[in-house]
């Protein structure tokens, strides 16, 4: 009787860790934490002939999308603040390693969140997307991709709050501007190579042949974020 009621036992313990290790097992693909939600960004580009007869290039398209989520305070590519050497190298060449480098060097001092990449576009127009995670301690997202050929422009959306009265948001559109990085003096897509001595701030375009002067228009792009998780 004794022999049963131990094995009885020993059977109940062996059934209990199984179920545990199943429970751990389970813990392999979570969800998100509440705290965090996973977003796509959808980036549709109108940078054509029509909507931009002045001077437009020939092998118009854009480099591969790179940005970070972030916290509220940064002010990493803020217009009136000089551009840094991988903001430099992303808006003259489309080149994105040096500003990978700076972007994770900023995450690691806990600044941001994620180092987002994604796809360029072998046209003035289509679409280009990408995912990324945001936290409540991260809501915000910056994205940008050059405009090629150009001397330094970029169009980029900068310092989104994703994240309204503590929750998140779940779809929004919004528009992307043309950016100047203030680092070449060229004032149209096919300029010579020429360094801005010394360097200007970081300003919107409004002049052509990206611009009228007063805003740029039409609007060279509109990037939709949807909550996805």
């Amino acid at each position: 009787m004794m022999v049963r009621i131990i094995n009885l036992l020993s059977l109940f313990v062996f059934i209990g860790i199984f179920s545990c290790s199943s429970d751990d097992e389970g813990d392999n693909n979570p969800s998100l934490p509440e705290d965090e939600a996973r977003y796509q960004a959808t980036f549709t580009m109108n940078w054509s002939a029509d909507n931009y007869p002045t001077d437009y290039p020939g092998g118009a398209h854009f480099s591969p999308l790179v940005g970070w989520s972030h916290n509220t305070n940064t002010n990493f590519f803020a217009i009136g603040t000089l551009a840094s050497p991988g903001i430099k190298s992303m808006a003259e060449t489309g080149a994105t390693s040096t500003l990978e480098s700076e972007i994770n060097d900023r995450i690691d001092s806990g600044e941001g969140k994620e180092l987002i990449l994604g796809s360029g576009l072998s046209s003035g127009t289509g679409e280009i997307t990408v995912e990324f995670t945001i936290s409540k301690n991260y809501p915000n997202v910056t994205l940008a991709t050059m405009i090629a050929p150009s001397p330094d422009w970029y169009v980029a959306v900068v310092n989104l709050n994703l994240v309204n009265a503590g929750e998140f948001i779940e779809d929004r559109t919004v528009v992307a501007y043309a950016y100047d990085a203030g680092t070449d003096d060229g004032l149209s897509y096919g300029s010579p190579n020429d360094a801005s001595e010394p360097p200007l701030a970081i300003e919107l375009i409004i002049d052509a042949p990206l611009g009228n002067g007063t805003s740029v228009i039409p609007d060279i792009a509109l990037v939709n974020f949807k909550k996805i998780n």
